[in-house]
């Protein structure tokens, strides 16, 4: 039995619990009326035998008063059916009084049961809140532009201080909107009056460029004898964020920063 049908009978039992009432009522005025019907017997008998004593003469006994036997008969028979009708009617009242208390303890116990449901699928719903909101988050870090904090900033300006004035060029991949933006910020970055580098950035967001391969993360590449700050500048770059690696070519090519794709997870 669900809830709104346990509150309609239970709305039922109450209603039906009235009228017992009323007759529980009923029967003990009539017990009351028996009673002080007794009580006029018995004192009516008291006056006349009083009488009788008073008058001091013995005398025949006088016919039986009918109206005294009626009083006293109704008298009785009132206490008896009176008594008998507070029995019934107390029982019948007891009667509804456990059924609407099994009913109540019945729509307690689902009451109960609703509200751990449902406390259960609010906590459920808070995890899958806060799930999707850690997945959310995870997404717009993920696609978010890279960059770095202002003590990898200057973990950069510091590798690149002892290398000021040292030509560069950037790169990054066709159509790669995400690398354009990163590789604008790392220009910014690399040209800084700490780091003083002399940057080369036409061959950013350049979508024209058609000998670049696709690739991730960022590559450092130039001559042999410039491995010292290739490889310098490649460990400054890497962070949890970014993945730097230095690749040394042949003798007297520039010295290029190729801007890869950015991975979707943090680099290994």
């Amino acid at each position: 039995m669900d809830e709104s049908a346990l509150r309609i009978f239970v709305a039922s039992l109450e209603a039906s619990r009235s009228p017992l009432h009323w007759w529980l009522e009923f029967w003990t005025f009539l017990v009351v009326a028996g009673v002080a019907l007794e009580v006029v017997f018995v004192v009516w008998e008291y006056v006349e035998e009083l009488h009788d004593f008073n008058r001091g003469i013995i005398h025949p006994p006088e016919r039986p008063g009918r109206l005294l036997f009626a009083l006293g008969l109704l008298g009785a028979a009132l206490v008896a059916s009176g008594v008998a009708g507070e029995l019934y009617a107390e029982s019948k009242i007891e009667t509804v009084e456990t059924r609407i208390r099994k009913a109540n303890d019945e729509l307690f116990s689902l009451l109960s049961t609703e509200a751990s449901n449902a406390a259960a699928s609010a906590k459920t719903a808070h995890d899958e809140a806060d799930t999707v909101k850690k997945e959310a988050d995870a997404i717009r870090s993920q696609i978010q532009p890279r960059s770095y904090t202002p003590a990898e900033v200057e973990a950069i300006d510091k590798s690149c201080k002892p290398y000021a004035g040292t030509a560069v060029r950037l790169r990054s991949q066709p159509y790669d909107v995400e690398g354009a933006i990163f590789g604008t910020y790392l220009g910014q970055t690399l040209r800084g009056e700490k780091c003083h580098l002399i940057v080369d950035t036409s061959g950013v967001g350049n979508n024209f460029i058609q000998n670049l391969p696709m690739f991730m993360d960022v590559h450092v590449t130039g001559p042999p004898e410039s491995k010292a700050f290739i490889d310098s500048l490649a460990r400054a770059l890497t962070t949890p964020r970014v993945k730097a690696m230095a690749d040394m070519g042949r003798p007297g090519i520039p010295i290029d920063i190729l801007v890869g794709a950015k991975r979707l997870s943090a680099p290994e």
